[in-house]
């Protein structure tokens, strides 16, 4: 049932409660009403999710999110409308709502990169907020200040505790105003000698030099693809539609040639762990019936991923793409030598290979050796990509670990 029909049936009692779950918006209030939805997401891929005409209009406990570029309107308030907002989570801008309507030049994903083990360390990052706030850490041993923010620049010093040796940390920032807006947070601990960095992670220029170097770029010949940014999910069985199979081109440059780099698929079930070993496709086991992987026929990459969306067996919810150096440990090498990390979507239009979207990773890895670059995930009857770009310690075994494969040594 589409959203719209719900709030429909939900106009009598004046409040619809979201089932959990993923929901496609927009959704469009016009008349007073209460929504909430506990474990719920409302979002769009093109515009608004959630448009507000109405007075008296109660928002709570729901995440609302913009899933395309990451200028898009995620809330829209029109004509001055009275409404109130209690636990909203936002990805994406707010329309018609003074202060929050502003940008907010945030990152959505901060890699703190690679931490001394048992030591306490300290990273800094500097963010620009139109209205005051408050930012909370959801992480258990790490500490921000300040928290309570102010208009306009401020630089939050990130304080995180020792931890063990081989430690994954990944967790969640919270930016509160009206709104919640989340920050998601990696880094992993070594044993290696780590070098301080004094500078911020992030400044809130890192996005507009992006923007800036993708408008300098030599026009195409080819209609223009989609670039993605972390954590930005996309419709892939509407960008395959009619298509047999589409291909996942995956593609690095190495400052030295003595790297071995082996790209993975793990295939999830729904306790999010492989149903068994075969469900991991590597380069001792390249294909099944749905998914292949191929060395690169053209000179631009490594790695295609050939995939057949219509033959995955029905119990399987999630691909998980990696990437990891072989021997890492015992060749002292990592990811912070490659200075580019990237995928593309390709599709065939008129016998020729179509660039879809694109996926460039950042080159901010310091001494991981694995990286998960994104996910294919099931999403009611279709099938979407979440751009990941999150690197860990331990190379393909600790992916193994994690997806519930047992590796012998």
């Amino acid at each position: 049932m589409k959203i719209q029909e719900l709030y429909n049936q939900a106009l009598a009692q004046k409040k619809l409660i979201l089932p959990p779950g993923e929901w496609a918006g927009p959704l469009h209030i016009r008349h007073s009403m209460v929504i909430e939805g506990p474990r719920a997401t409302l979002w769009s891929q093109s515009g608004p999710a959630l448009i507000i005409d109405a007075d008296r209009v109660i928002v709570r406990n729901i995440s609302v999110e913009a899933l395309g570029e990451s200028d898009l309107v995620a809330i829209e308030v029109r004509g001055q409308r009275r409404a109130t907002f209690q636990d909203v989570k936002i990805r994406g801008r707010v329309a018609g709502i003074p202060g929050e309507s502003e940008k907010w030049p945030v990152p959505k994903l901060l890699e703190l990169g690679a931490l001394p083990a048992q030591e306490a360390s300290q990273r800094t990052i500097r963010v620009h907020v139109p209205v005051p706030c408050r930012v909370e850490s959801k992480i258990s041993g790490l500490r921000l200040s300040p928290e309570h923010l102010q208009i306009g620049s401020n630089e939050i010093s990130i304080h995180i505790d020792p931890l063990p040796a081989h430690t994954l940390l990944w967790g969640e920032l919270v930016i509160h105003s009206l709104f919640q807006r989340s920050i998601t947070v990696t880094a992993t601990t070594t044993t290696e000698a780590v070098v301080s960095e004094k500078r911020p992670l992030w400044v809130p220029s890192a996005e507009k030099e992006q923007v800036d170097r993708a408008k300098k770029a030599p026009p195409s010949k080819s209609p223009p693809s989609a670039s993605l940014l972390r954590g930005q999910r996309v419709d892939l069985s509407e960008l395959c539609a009619g298509k047999n199979k589409c291909t996942i081109a995956v593609g690095w440059t190495v400052e030295r040639k003595n790297f071995e780099v082996d790209s993975a698929v793990f295939a999830l079930g729904s306790h999010q762990k492989v149903r068994h070993d075969q469900d991991l496709l590597f380069y001792g086991n390249p294909s099944n019936e749905y998914l292949a992987l191929k060395k690169a026929t053209n000179a631009l990459e490594q790695e295609h991923l050939e995939l057949e969306l219509a033959k995955v067996p029905s119990e399987i919810e999630r691909l998980v793409l990696t990437l990891s150096i072989y021997e890492a440990e015992e060749r002292r090498q990592n990811f912070s030598y490659f200075s580019t990390i990237y995928l593309r979507l390709l599709v065939d239009e008129a016998s020729k290979e179509v660039e879809v979207f694109r996926f460039d990773l950042s080159s901010a890895f310091v001494l991981e050796t694995a990286i998960v670059l994104g996910e294919i995930y099931r999403y009611k009857d279709h099938w979407r990509f979440s751009a990941v770009g999150a690197g860990y310690h331990g190379g393909l075994k600790a992916l193994c670990e994690t997806y519930g494969i047992n590796v012998v040594s």
